[in-house]
Order: C-alpha cells, then structure tokens, then sequence
C-alpha cells in the first residue's frame, strides 16, 4: 500500500520508514540542550531496495554532527526551511550509496537548541520545590522534528528503547515502560531502572516501548520527581511536596480504565502513568504525556 503524502511532513515513508529507535540521550540543564546519538532500523519499501536513492527525516532546530548508514559515514545535507512554512523545519536528506538491502541501520549524531519547541524547561523558580530545574516534552502535534529526527507524521509508527543520563538529583519517565517495569510480573511500585555513573554525578535511565507509536507520542519529563501509586498498574508522578495531591486527584483512573476494557479491548500499554506539573507557577495540573507507559 502506498502512503499518501503528508503535507505536514518533510518525510519520505512511501520509501522508507523507520521501525525502532534506540535513543541515547544526556538531557543538559545547564545549556537548555540534549545530546543524542539516534539509531534507527529503516525498512525501505518496494522490490528493489537500490531504488531508494535517499531517506527524508523531518528535523527543526537541531544541529546534526553525523549520520552513518550501516556503520559507513554518510553523506547528507539540511534543506533551507521555507520563509512560508517554518513550522516545517528543515528536511534531513541522507544519501545511499549501492544499497541491496531492504532493512537498513541509521546512526546519527545530533544536539537539540534552545529553539526546540517540543521541550518546555523550567526554572527552578517554577517548580514547587524551587531548588532544581525541571524540563518536560510536548511532541504533538509537529514537534518532535525539534527534538529527534525523525518521520513527523502518524503514519509511521515504531517501537524504541531509550538510554537517557541525567543530573544525580533528577529522575526521568518517558513514554515507556522502565527496564524494571517491563519485565512480567515486577512490583510497579519499584522505580524507574537506572544506574549511577562511577563519578556519582549523574544517573542514567532505561526505558522500552514494545508497541509502535508515532512519532508524537515520544515524551520525557525529567527533574526532581517522586511517584505514588494508585493501583497495580497506575502511578503518578510529581514533584516530592505534590505528589499526595496528584494522586487524589487521580484516584479514580484504575476504574476508568476497567469501565472502557469492558466497553472495548484490554488497556495494550501495559502501565498508565500521569507526570504532573501541579505545582508550578505555570497553573494548574499539566500532563506531560496523556499516557506515559512508566
């Protein structure tokens, strides 16, 4: 079947499209940027893989250090953004030299700016706890262009697996099940799964999404987070002085959840999560994600 363009996207999935990502991220408060490497497995479409000539990754505000495709440096370039529509970004075209084969891997190294605008970083002034900083995505509905390369468009849909070092103090939750989590049978009560580096100043995290999302339901929150939860397979997360007010005000989930299995199918995700941003000065409850699977 052949995919219809999407006019949102800079993208080429009718030739190829991304099926699994593995994201390796170190999130930098300091500079306001994340630094990742990003591994894709391609499926390029068709009968003949050497027709593909390039794959198109939807990119904006990002600078790109590499691309390699199987392990060999690859060629690429960055469109111009068009002045009549910006929030399209910038069009990542990689080059395949004598490709034969259907399944490719492409690596790339790449840097997020302050002009990301799927990230919202807060000051630690506009957190409850006013001692650390706090950073938070919001991919949907074109954004996450700004915060991975990527086929911005809901049509291309993949699994990933995530490695994100953070600050010691800082705990991270994204759009998937932690390492510890995803294991049948573990308690939801343990955290998130992470290892502490031997200079014992950052923390790093592991996460797996084994079902194919698109590409606007890639999420992080990261900051000072402490979780509660609320039945075997709910859980909030908030900041530590607002979490018992986050998960009274999401108590009743686990029955939503049960009334709307019984109206349609078995909840797919696994786990049911709600970072909360409570206690900002931004306002209200805030969901990073609608359904982040921590």
């Amino acid at each position: 079947m052949t995919l219809a363009r999407d006019p949102s996207s800079l993208s080429n999935p009718d030739q190829a499209h991304i099926t699994h990502l593995f994201w390796d991220a170190s999130i930098n408060f300091d500079s306001k940027i994340i630094i990742a490497k990003a591994t894709y497995k391609v499926q390029l479409v068709g009968d003949d893989p050497s027709s593909v000539k390039h794959v198109k990754l939807d990119t904006a505000h990002l600078d790109i250090h590499s691309v390699y495709v199987d392990d060999a440096p690859a060629t690429f370039s960055l469109t111009v953004p068009d002045p009549q529509k910006l929030h399209l970004g910038s069009c990542l075209e990689i080059q395949l030299l004598h490709n034969t084969q259907s399944t490719i891997t492409i690596t790339i190294s790449y840097t997020t700016t302050p002009q990301c605008s799927a990230a919202q970083w807060l000051p630690p002034a506009q957190t409850a706890g006013k001692q650390y900083p706090y950073i938070f995505t919001q991919c949907q509905a074109i954004h996450a262009r700004s915060l991975l390369p990527c086929q911005d468009c809901p049509a291309v849909k993949f699994e990933y697996e995530a490695r994100v070092v953070v600050p010691k103090w800082a705990t991270c939750v994204m759009s998937a099940l932690s390492t510890d989590s995803a294991s049948e049978g573990a308690p939801l009560s343990s955290q998130s799964s992470s290892t502490t580096s031997s200079n014992n100043d950052t923390t790093t995290f592991h996460f797996h999404q084994p079902t194919p999302i698109p590409s606007y339901l890639f999420a992080l929150a990261c900051g000072q987070l402490s979780s509660h939860d609320i039945s075997p397979r709910c859980r909030v997360w908030s900041e530590p002085s607002m979490v018992a007010a986050v998960a009274y005000e999401f108590d009743q989930v686990e029955q939503f959840l049960e009334v709307a299995e019984e109206l349609t199918l078995e909840y797919q995700w696994g786990r049911r999560s709600f970072p909360s941003r409570r206690g900002s000065t931004r306002g209200s409850t805030l969901l990073v994600r609608k359904s982040s699977h921590q």
